[in-house]
């Protein structure tokens, strides 16, 4: 479903100053239903390689190919397109909007797709806050929830689109320990039932030991 080919990524320097590399000769494949762990330490580059397989950056050469088509090569309406119908992203803040509840930020990647909002839109968004355990907090506000419940409501939204493919940037790095396992098993538990292609950022060894695989940048 996804393949990395000689992916690299350099950052511009001041002038008289080489690029900066960030990513050099990346290769990759996941398949529907994988989950993989990207590993190393900070400054490697495991956020750009996120960034780029998300079509929030691009590559500096190299192709990443999604379903057969080289994503580095969309236009900016068709990176959007790319991301409403295929991607879910959770990031380690989980960016809910403090004015609106846990069901109206469930959806906004509903609207976000220039959608109006259906019946089977909010069954779905229910089902899935049952699924982590909040479908009582439906009409809360992201501030009077800890930051765990939070963390699940934003896992949550990321499968609102029924997306391909999971991308997690340190999901559970500002969660203790209890709530980083809840959120990983979460994880691992709406991956499997919907079929998606996980990849998780982390630098927590006990969260890339559940993953199929891992992938250690340098």
């Amino acid at each position: 479903m996804l393949e990395l080919i000689n992916l690299n990524k350099s950052y511009p320097a001041p002038a008289d100053s080489p690029a900066e590399p960030v990513l050099q000769n990346i290769n990759l494949k996941l398949n529907s239903g994988d989950s993989i762990a990207v590993t190393g330490p900070s400054g490697c580059g495991k956020t750009t390689l996120l960034n780029i397989i998300g079509c929030l950056d691009t590559p500096t050469s190299g192709q990443v190919i999604f379903k057969d088509q080289n994503i580095a090569e969309f236009s900016d309406s068709q990176q959007a397109s790319y991301r409403r119908n295929n991607i879910g992203i959770v990031f380690q803040d989980h960016n809910l909007l403090p004015q609106c509840t846990v069901l109206e930020n469930m959806l906004l990647p509903v609207l976000a797709g220039n959608n109006n909002i259906t019946t089977s839109d909010t069954d779905r968004a229910l089902e899935l806050l049952n699924m982590v355990d909040l479908a009582d907090r439906s009409d809360y506000f992201p501030g009077q929830m800890s930051g765990g419940q939070c963390q699940r409501v934003a896992l949550a939204r990321a499968f609102i689109n029924q997306p391909d493919l999971l991308l997690a940037d340190e999901p559970t790095g500002s969660l203790d320990r209890k709530n980083a396992d809840s959120v990983i098993e979460l994880i691992c538990k709406l991956a499997e039932k919907q079929n998606s292609a996980t990849i998780v950022v982390t630098h927590d060894p006990a969260i890339a030991q559940r993953m199929k695989s891992q992938f250690p940048l340098d």
